[in-house]
């Protein structure tokens, strides 16, 4: 994504919503999260019958459906919307925020899932397609991860909205981790495991587009064209390139940002770690601009600015994609890539996962004066 760029979903909710499962509720009386008024209830029998398996955060918390609650004009089934309210008020998100929202913009975007995904016209927020273990997954974790969210010094993309359209795709609503300014050209933009998945997905204003060797990509890349010359393609050197640089690079900080965002990326990996996640990214992009123009503001964005060498560099960063539980289909893949994929692999067990992207990133922000040279650090801005 992702949201996202983001890791990096929606649909409006009223703000004042209770929280399900509250005091003075039976069976058949539970608060609903779906926006309407307090003691305003949908009868069970109206309601849409839950799908097969599908797990709540907790018996209490149901999902609701309310004909005020719209998502591009829709009435939606919002789950464990008492959770997500809290998100939204932290970062003053209305309850309207995809009342204009157009589900005939989802597309597919890059990368190897096959999601479709979809920035409101503001491009403030992003709406993201969600597969069934997804959904699942965040219907477990939603207590967890939106404490995160609330209490934490975090890096994970702001989640304002898990619901579910009528037609039974479930959705997810969250923050764009870039800036929504149109046009704006980065100067390198990334996506950040932690391993050889790293890459890098766009230069001075061009897409690097993702060449993967494939038995059917003669005009890509076969699977000999990293051995056989006459066989890659410009295409594949560039992205290669970028992979590499994208591992091994570094970035100008301070000590004092460099803490800060090592101390998030440590927090939100142990956390994840703990939830059982795996193959989340570090979305990073970096605008840079002569030192005499203005800084944009911050806008709730994880935002940090630093002046080198003559530029001004401004970092926009968040952790996205962090629903992916360790699964058996994982566990063999891990299996298949050890012998021959790059290391460190990135299919791992949570816990190794969570060691690798904390520890990769530590080396990446060491923000030591030696490094800095003359660097002056002008300010950080996270979330206000």
């Amino acid at each position: 994504r992702r949201v996202t760029s983001g890791a990096g979903s929606k649909g409006p909710v009223s703000e004042g919503t209770s929280r399900a499962g509250s005091e003075g509720t039976g069976s058949e009386g539970r608060a609903l999260s779906g926006g309407l008024p307090a003691g305003q209830l949908v009868p069970l029998k109206d309601r849409p019958m839950a799908r097969p398996n599908v797990r709540l955060s907790s018996s209490s918390e149901l999902r609701s459906v309310s004909e005020t609650v719209l998502v591009g004009g829709e009435a939606v089934v919002s789950w464990n919307d008492g959770h997500f309210a809290r998100v939204r008020a932290k970062h003053g998100v209305p309850s309207e925020f995809l009342s204009k929202f157009d589900f005939g913009t989802l597309r597919l975007f890059g990368g190897k899932g096959g999601n479709l995904m979809a920035f409101t016209e503001d491009r403030r927020y992003l709406v993201k397609e969600l597969t069934k273990a997804d959904h699942l997954s965040m219907l477990d974790l939603a207590p967890t991860i939106v404490d995160r969210l609330v209490q934490g010094d975090s890096l994970l993309i702001p989640l304002f909205l898990h619901f579910r359209r009528l037609n039974g795709t479930s959705y997810l609503a969250m923050r764009n981790v870039f800036p929504a300014t149109r046009g704006l050209v980065w100067h390198k933009k990334y996506d950040l495991k932690g391993n050889r998945d790293d890459k890098m997905l766009e230069e001075d204003g061009d897409e690097i587009v993702e060449v993967h060797k494939r038995c059917f990509a003669v005009s890509t890349c076969w699977y000999g064209c990293d051995v056989i010359p006459c066989l890659t393609t410009a295409s594949r050197k560039r992205y290669l390139l970028g992979k590499s640089h994208a591992f091994e690079t570094g970035f100008v900080m301070t000590a004092e940002a460099a803490s800060r965002v090592v101390g998030m990326v440590h927090g939100d990996a142990d956390m994840l770690s703990a939830a059982g996640l795996m193959d989340y990214s570090l979305m990073l992009g970096v605008v840079r601009q002569p030192e005499s123009a203005p800084v944009p503001p911050a806008d709730g964005l994880n935002q940090f600015v630093v002046s080198y060498g003559g530029w001004t560099y401004i970092y926009y960063m968040g952790i996205i994609d962090f629903l992916q539980t360790w699964t058996t289909s994982k566990k063999v893949a891990m299996l298949l890539k050890l012998p021959f994929a790059p290391k460190p692999l990135s299919t791992v067990p949570p816990a190794q996962y969570a060691h690798q992207f904390a520890s990769s990133l530590e080396r990446k922000f060491k923000g030591e004066a030696s490094v800095i040279g003359e660097a002056t650090y002008l300010g950080v801005s996270v979330f206000g």
